[in-house]
């Protein structure tokens, strides 16, 4: 009993504390309400805003069963208590209570707002319109960033006497800025923007601006965005854009949203595909993008044996095994560990000279070795280093010589064992060498090609460098035997590590006549071998089915080391010129062989065949798969944030539950492992902006969302593109884009109960979780235009040649050619009726005509000026110099500036014959010519009779470039 009393009296004590409590602070706030309406001169007041904290708020929502709205006090987001309805009367003057008490705390603390510091201080604005268009009239701006200015001044006094006093003194003026500015600004609570601009910046996109109002809960107009905007929409066939200039608004009627946007568009998208966790990627190569200074031959016997070694695939009929090879280039960062001096001959190692047959030793053995010929034993062996007076220097064959050359390391090159080739895996330079030395078996027999480093360990004195094979000059010489040695066969497809499953590889003919991209070529039916037939099969790509059995099947013969390079992405033709040669051998018709065999492809330079557009028509096409990964890399910069979406299978993922995006790194890795196990074929597209606008874009559209209830959402979607090409001339290929789209779609949610129950009624299965029922569908309709700047007919140009130039200089020597004989006179050349069996009297009234750039030397007197040659020769017109300001009198050259102007001199004998033949009659005993004052034409150069000997000579031809 005295534990209840003791309880009872502590409980009536709290009680008594607490009313004394709220009688204190009823006091205080009587008290602080007196105060308030002191007289002037009293002291200040202390007022005490008691409001609501934040996490409580009073939200009002409309049902539209009863017309009355309800009201909801709600903290951190959750209803508390139960709603209470108001009328729309009692609804009007409770938003009127909290818009007025909104107002007048505003207002209030106005003075405190204007008050702030920085750099522009704020601005109180009291018109009304202020408050009913910007929800208020303050006005802050605040501007961070750097700026830098810089001034100065550069003068140059040069001493020479050979410039005028004006120029021997010039000065200029020296000014830099660089400014990096980032605005933020507030017009009341409604407008906002945002702005930041750098003069550094290497990208328009980079410098953003956007200018943002918002309207109110009950205001039609929702927002107004200017500057930079997006339009994200969900739907997989109609895609909005993120990267977007221009207006956008949004408009609210009832249950209906309504955005419109007019804006261009400066963004690019772009989809990667992958299958199975590996990454789809389609390749089109055409037939001129070989793999270029990459694949050699070792040796022109290998070249010559490679398509009947590789006719059985994927047997291999070779008798050769290359055992060791030792490869040597150019020392581009001037490697100290194993570097040598090295010599490279282009005929080592043929059993047939490529340039020279006196070399060939006649043993009758077809393999490459250093003893098939007597220039290793005769002229190679003992030979100094690169010592331009060895007479055998003189009379050997093409060499290349380099100091400090670098060995590659085991890791950075491969060979072939059986067909006798390298791979080196980064691709050589124009200007850099390859020379290599090997040995090999040949039916049990051993051979060497080369020096090899354990042959001649000795890397300092006389004859410590090393003889070698040469496989390619520093200089593109398509003209020598040794431009056979570089294999124009070999396609790589920039990957690593390809997979069987997917790849594809089709050879593709762009045909002329029917504009249409062919598999086949359309020839004759006479030509047996190749009417109706693949490219792959006919360029012996499709030789066996999937059993191994010599029948073509139409599918690419997958072979690693054969037709493909799986490890590094390579795809390699079991024919050494598969669009030449090989193909032309195809054919029964020449003229049909002339039209579309590219000879010039393995004839010249990679650049020159490209020029080529009569018969560089062939391409490449397919698909490859490369590693399975969970990480897709995509084809995206400076990807925009949001505008990455995934699908698997056509169904979107959701970010963070199953995939996720490094927008920096460009890649996006799926974290949901059975997606990757199902082998789902997953779609991964990025928008990012365009780093180069040539032609402006613009897009305008709009897009409503009905929203018939929560279960119940309906839309629809227009947009219109156009481009605006830079010129009303546009090139086939280039046309602007100018195309509308429209559609719909729609989606139902809904819980369903009876599906919960259906589920339950299966044996050991047991549900705890909701069932859902959703339904989506959409439709679009593109409907396309033709751009206005193609007129009525849609015309494209195939060139309007305004831009066509020249790139030859007429002073170039080397740009003129000697032009043919004229044709359709036979009464004038009566040697023109038929050409292709024309002797030398083709060419029989050809006058004396040479063009030519005179040296400096002969021009003014130096020490390397020939002594025949004097100052009266040297004031000849013929062989003076020129000065600019002779042509040019008004001409201001700069300081440094040539003051010679190189010209183009021609000499033309029209009563003289354009060539001369010497025989013996014009040599003396000692084997000069007789009459040094004998006129030559043609296109060669004047030479003095004491620059050249020819002893037991009946017949010479002298030609100087």
């Amino acid at each position: 009993m005295k534990r209840k009393s003791i309880i009872a009296a502590t409980q009536q004590s709290i009680q008594a504390m607490l009313f004394l409590c709220v009688c204190l602070f009823s006091a205080s706030s009587v008290s602080a309400q007196r105060d308030s309406v002191g007289t002037d001169g009293e002291k200040s007041p202390i007022t005490i805003d008691f409001k609501d904290p934040p996490n409580i708020k009073t939200i009002y929502n409309y049902d539209a069963k009863t017309g009355n709205y309800l009201e909801i006090l709600t903290i951190g987001g959750k209803p508390v208590g139960a709603p209470k309805v108001l009328t729309l009367g009692a609804y009007l003057q409770a938003k009127e209570k909290q818009e007025k008490e909104a107002y007048y705390r505003k207002k209030s603390n106005a003075d405190n707002y204007v008050k702030g510091g920085g750099i522009i201080p704020k601005i109180a604005v009291t018109p009304e319109i202020f408050d009913k268009v910007f929800g208020g009239g303050i006005i802050d701006i605040k501007p961070t960033g750097s700026a830098e200015v810089t001034f100065g001044g550069r003068y140059n006094k040069v001493e020479n006497p050979t410039y005028a006093i004006r120029q021997q003194r010039n000065g200029q003026f020296d000014f830099g800025m660089k400014m990096q500015l980032n605005v933020t600004g507030q017009i009341g609570d409604r407008l906002k923007l945002n702005w930041n601009y750098d003069t550094e910046a290497t990208f328009e996109f980079e410098n953003q601006m956007k200018l943002n109002w918002g309207g109110g809960e009950d205001d039609i107009i929702k927002n107004i965005e200017l500057g930079n905007v997006s339009l994200p929409l969900n739907g997989s066939l109609i895609q909005g854009g993120r990267n977007l200039f221009g207006v956008k608004t949004q408009l609210q009627f009832g249950k209906l949203k309504v955005a419109v946007i007019a804006t261009q568009d400066k963004g690019e998208t772009k989809e990667t595909e992958v299958t199975g966790g590996a990454q789809v990627s389609k390749y089109d190569i055409q037939a001129h993008n070989y793999d270029v200074n990459r694949h050699y031959f070792l040796s022109h016997y290998f070249a010559n044996n490679y398509n009947n070694a590789l006719s059985r695939i994927p047997i291999i009929s070779s008798n050769i095994q290359v055992n060791y090879v030792e490869v040597w280039v150019t020392n581009r960062n001037n490697a100290v560990g194993n570097s040598r001096n090295i010599m490279g001959f282009m005929d080592l190692g043929e059993n047939e000279s490529n340039v020279y047959r006196s070399w060939i030793s006649g043993n009758g053995n077809p393999y490459p070795d250093n003893s098939h010929s007597n220039l290793y034993v005769d002229f190679i062996q003992g030979q100094e280093f690169c010592n331009p007076s060895d007479v055998r220097l003189e009379l050997g064959t093409d060499y290349e010589c380099l100091s400090n050359a670098r060995k590659l390391n085991a890791n950075e090159f491969t060979f072939h064992p059986t067909l006798g080739y390298i791979s080196l895996n980064q691709s050589l330079n124009n200007d850099e060498v390859l020379m290599v030395a090997y040995e090999y078996t040949a039916n049990g027999a051993n051979y060497q090609v080369g020096d090899l480093t354990i042959d001649n360990p000795q890397t300092t004195g006389a004859n410590s460098h090393l003889n070698l094979k040469l496989l390619k000059h520093s200089t593109i010489k398509p003209n020598l035997p040794a431009w056979d040695l570089m294999m124009k066969n070999i396609y790589s497809l920039n990957t690593y590590n390809l997979q069987r499953e997917d790849f594809t590889m089709n050879v593709v003919y762009a045909d002329d006549p029917s504009g249409a991209d062919l598999n086949y070529l359309p020839v004759d039916p006479t030509e047996i071998e190749i009417k109706d037939k693949q490219l792959i099969t006919v360029l012996n790509l499709d030789k066996i089915n999937k059993q191994q059995e010599a029948k073509p099947d139409g599918v690419f013969d997958l072979i690693d080391g054969i037709t493909i390079d799986a490890l590094k992405g390579r795809i390699i033709f079991p024919v050494r010129e598969p669009f030449g040669q090989f193909l032309r051998e195809k054919f029964k018709d020449q003229v049909s062989a002339d039209y579309y065999a590219f000879d010039s492809l393995y004839r010249t330079t990679k650049w020159n065949a490209e020029q080529d557009l009569k018969h560089n028509k062939f391409f490449l096409r397919g698909t490859f798969k490369g590693s399975s990964s969970d990480q897709i890399r995509l084809q995206c910069y400076n990807i925009s944030r949001g505008s990455v979406r995934v699908t698997a299978n056509g169904n979107a993922l959701n970010e963070g539950s199953d995939y996720t995006v490094d927008y920096q790194l460009g890649t996006v890795k799926i974290i949901n492992q059975g997606i990757l196990n199902s082998g789902a074929a997953i779609k991964a597209t990025c928008e990012s902006n365009s780093l180069i606008n040539i032609q402006q874009k613009s897009l305008v559209g709009t897009r409503l969302d009905y929203k018939h209830s929560d279960k119940l959402l309906l839309g629809a979607t227009f947009m219109h593109m156009s481009e605006r090409p830079l010129t009303n001339k546009v090139n086939i290929g280039e046309e602007p884009l100018r195309n509308s789209i429209w559609g719909l779609d729609g989606s139902y949610n809904t819980e369903s109960r009876m599906l919960t129950r259906w589920v339950d009624k299966i044996p050991f299965i047991e549900t705890k979780e909701k069932s859902t029922i959703s339904i989506t569908g959409e439709f679009a309709h593109l409907i396309p235009h033709k751009a206005k700047t193609q007129g009525d007919k849609g015309t494209s140009y195939l060139d309007d040649f305004e831009g066509a130039e020249t790139p030859y200089d007429l002073k170039y020597v080397r740009s003129w050619y000697m032009a043919s004989t004229p044709q359709g006179q036979p009464e004038l050349f009566p040697e023109t009726a038929n050409p292709l069996n024309a002797d030398s009297s083709y060419n029989s009234k050809r006058a004396n005509l040479a063009w030519y750039n005179i040296d400096p030397i002969f021009q003014n007197s130096s020490k390397q000026t020939p002594e025949n040659i004097t100052t009266t020769e040297m004031s000849s017109h013929w062989v003076r110099t020129v000065v600019q300001k002779e042509i040019f009198p008004n001409l201001e050259l700069q300081q440094g500036q040539p003051q010679q102007l190189p010209t183009l001199d021609l000499s033309y004998y029209p009563r003289e014959r354009g060539q001369y033949n010497f025989n013996t009659e014009n040599l003396l005993e000692n084997g000069k010519f007789s009459n040094p004052e004998e006129n030559w034409g043609g296109i060669m150069r004047r030479i003095e009779t004491n620059d050249f000997e020819a002893t037991n000579i009946d017949y010479i031809e002298i030609w100087l470039m």
